[in-house]
Formats: C-alpha cells, sequence, structure tokens
C-alpha cells in the first residue's frame, strides 16, 4: 500500500508544545533545586567529578547504578543556569562524561575541545535565546529551539524523504502553534500533555487518552552488537582510520573490547 502514498500526516509537535518530554519537567526542577541547593551543588562538584570516572563500573551495581543517572542533575546544579541547561538539555554527562572524553580524546583533540567549545557555545546562545522569566515556558522554548529544530524535524524528514514521501505536521498549524504558547505553564504542565488529552477526549477512546507514554527508540544497542558490528569493527580498528589520529588508540580499543565482549554496561 505504501508505494502509492505520496503524502503522509505526523504526530510530531505534540510532546514539544504540550509538555511531554521529561526535561519539561526537569529543567524547570533543576532551576528550583539550583535556586535553593546550588551552594551545596557546588560544594560536592569536586567530589563527583572524582566519582565520574567510576560511572561505568557502579552500572553494575543494584542501588549504586542509580548514581550515574542522577548525579549529573546534581552537578549541572552546581554550574551557571545557562549551563546547568546547557548540561541536562544535551545529556552531557549522561551520554558522553567529562572524563570519558578525557580518556578517549587525544591531547590534541581535548586543546581543541577546550579552547573552541563548539556545542557548549551553541546551547550556551540558544538556551540564552529562549529565557522566559517563568520556568515552564522557559522549558517549552528550550526544548522547542534545540530538540525540536535539530533533531525530530530533521530526522522526520530524512527519513520520509528517504521514501519518497512529503510529510505534513499539523500540530505546527500557526493557530494551533500561537494557542500552544499561551497555555500557561502551570495548566500544561499538570500531567503529559494534558491540554492536548483533555481536548480530544470527546473524540478519542479513554484507553487511547489515558495510556501510558510510549516513547519511540531505536535499537542501537543490538545494532551495534549484531548488524553493525563488523563495520563498527572494521572501521574504527582500521590503523588507518582518520578518527584514530584524534583518538587515544589504546583507550578506543578498550572501550570497544568492552562493548563487544559484553561484559561493559549497557
Amino acid at each position: 500500500t505504501g508505494s502509492h502514498l505520496k503524502v503522509v500526516l505526523t504526530g510530531l509537535g505534540g510532546d514539544e508544545l504540550f509538555g511531554g518530554y521529561v526535561n519539561h519537567r526537569a529543567i524547570p526542577a533543576l532551576l528550583a533545586w539550583q535556586k535553593k541547593y546550588g551552594a551545596l551543588a557546588r560544594a560536592a562538584a569536586p567530589l563527583i567529578d572524582r566519582i565520574e570516572p567510576h560511572y561505568p563500573a557502579l552500572k553494575r551495581y543494584r542501588g549504586l547504578g542509580a548514581l550515574p543517572t542522577y548525579l549529573p542533575r546534581v552537578r549541572a546544579a552546581a554550574a551557571s543556569r545557562i549551563d546547568a541547561v546547557r548540561r541536562i538539555q544535551s545529556f552531557d554527562g549522561l551520554v558522553f562524561s567529562d572524563s570519558l572524553r578525557r580518556r578517549l580524546y587525544s591531547p590534541a583533540l581535548i586543546d581543541l575541545w577546550q579552547q573552541e567549545q563548539h556545542k557548549e557555545g551553541a546551547f550556551a546562545t540558544i538556551v540564552g535565546r529562549s529565557w522566559r522569566d517563568d520556568p515552564d515556558q522557559f522549558a517549552q522554548a528550550v526544548v522547542i529551539n534545540t530538540w525540536l529544530h535539530g533533531n525530530a524535524l530533521l530526522h522526520g524528514d530524512k527519513v520520509t524523504m528517504a521514501h519518497s514521501l512529503e510529510a505534513r505536521v499539523p500540530f505546527f498549524d500557526p493557530d494551533l502553534l500561537r494557542f500552544a504558547a499561551r497555555v500557561p505553564g502551570a495548566l500544561r504542565m499538570r500531567e503529559n500533555k494534558y491540554v492536548l488529552r483533555e481536548a480530544m477526549r470527546p473524540i478519542l477512546p479513554a484507553f487511547a487518552l489515558e495510556r501510558r507514554k510510549q516513547p519511540f527508540s531505536t535499537p542501537i544497542l543490538h545494532w551495534f552488537a549484531q548488524d553493525l558490528s563488523q563495520r563498527i569493527e572494521s572501521t574504527l580498528r582500521d590503523p588507518s582510520a582518520w578518527v584514530r589520529g584524534w583518538l587515544n588508540s589504546s583507550a578506543l580499543d578498550a572501550l570497544l573490547d568492552g562493548h563487544f565482549s559484553g561484559h561493559a554496561p549497557q
């Protein structure tokens, strides 16, 4: 049936406009926590920096395995307001930590990273332009100006165009955009996409309105372990690969060994 379809409608935008993501709540909570406990977070920052290299090992243990999820948020609270939001919105410390950079990057790349700070500077600019006095409105602006522009719309366009499809995004109708921007943050954040769900209550059955959020995810770990494993190995283990000139070869090989042996925590 897909061979004759030329245009599809997508639900892209519902989360961004109506508070469907974790960071819609996490960012206001971070700002409130930072205001109240910022001094404590700054005092704890050196200890967290010392613990960070051990995050992979901690993931193996019940109870302690939660620390790599929560401590980066405490560490973010020790930073400036803009840098704190930048860290949490870019998942800095949750996906790629400073200690892993220092271990994996070559000295030349570390110097360039520290001098240029391209990602950090770009995020700081976007966060600064997104500032609103209302923390909930600020969180919405940050998500729209980072995740939506740089990821969701981009991959939605790539996926559909790869199959010669035109995608339309009804949630970005200008009137609906303006309406969503005017919804008070306290109402929008009552629960996951509360305003949108209530608006659809006369139309959709209860099970569709009340079921838990079901995020879309890609089987990246399976791909790395199975489908793409040989390609990854042949590319990253190749002594002539340009990337090895920018990375610490022994650290890269140790990272690959841990992954492909199954010994590294996933």
